[in-house]
C-alpha cells in the first residue's frame, strides 16, 4: 500500500510539473526573445546628431580645400594656418561627438556601441593624421604631396564619420532631409 501511495504521490507531482511546464517555457521565451527596445532620439539628441554631421562636413570641406590650395606657389606660407584650422574644426567635431555620447542612456550606448566605436577609431586616426600634417607644415619646405595625402585621408575619415552618424540617426528614428548634410 505504501508503494501505491508513493507512486500516486510521484504521479501527482509529475502531473503538476507538466501542467506548469508550458507556463515556465512561455516565460523563458518572453525574456530571451524580447527584441531590443526601439530607440527614439530626444529633440536635443536630434540636434546633436545634426551638429555632428555638420561639423564633419566642415572638416571634409576644409580638408578638400587644402588639397586645392596645394597648387598655389605660396602654399608653404599658409599651409600651417590651414592645418591649424583643420585641427580646430576636428576638435569641435570631437567635442560634439563627446556631448552626444554623454547624452545617451546606458541602454542606447549598448545598442549604438558598434557605431560609437567606429567613430572613436576614426577620431584617433584623424588625430594621428593631423599631428603628421602639423609636423610637415612647420618644415621650411613642406612636402605638398604628403600633406595632400593626409588631408584626403582626413576627408575620407570624415565621410565615414558622417555615414556612421547617419546610421546612428536612422537607428534612433531621425529623419534626414534628402540632399542635406
Amino acid at each position: 500500500m505504501t508503494r501505491v501511495k508513493v507512486i500516486l504521490t510521484i504521479l501527482t507531482v509529475l502531473s503538476i510539473a507538466f501542467s506548469i511546464l508550458p507556463d515556465i517555457k512561455a516565460q523563458q521565451t518572453e525574456t530571451t526573445s524580447q527584441p531590443q527596445q526601439r530607440m527614439k532620439a530626444t529633440e536635443q539628441q536630434v540636434d546633436q546628431i545634426k551638429t555632428c554631421l555638420k561639423a564633419a562636413y566642415k572638416v571634409r570641406t576644409e580638408a578638400k580645400s587644402l588639397e586645392q590650395a596645394s597648387a598655389d606657389p605660396h602654399f608653404r606660407n599658409f599651409v600651417a594656418q590651414m592645418v591649424e584650422e583643420l585641427q580646430r574644426l576636428t576638435q569641435r567635431a570631437q567635442n560634439e561627438h563627446k556631448k552626444f555620447v554623454e547624452s545617451l542612456s546606458p541602454d542606447y550606448l549598448k545598442q549604438l556601441q558598434q557605431h560609437i566605436a567606429g567613430i572613436d577609431e576614426i577620431s584617433a586616426r584623424m588625430n594621428v593624421n593631423l599631428q603628421k600634417m602639423e609636423q610637415e607644415a612647420i618644415k621650411s619646405d613642406p612636402d605638398r604631396d604628403r600633406i595632400v595625402q593626409l588631408s584626403l585621408d582626413l576627408a575620407r575619415g570624415m565621410e565615414d564619420w558622417q555615414r556612421l552618424y547617419r546610421n546612428i540617426g536612422s537607428d534612433m528614428g531621425v529623419k534626414f532631409e534628402a540632399g542635406r548634410v
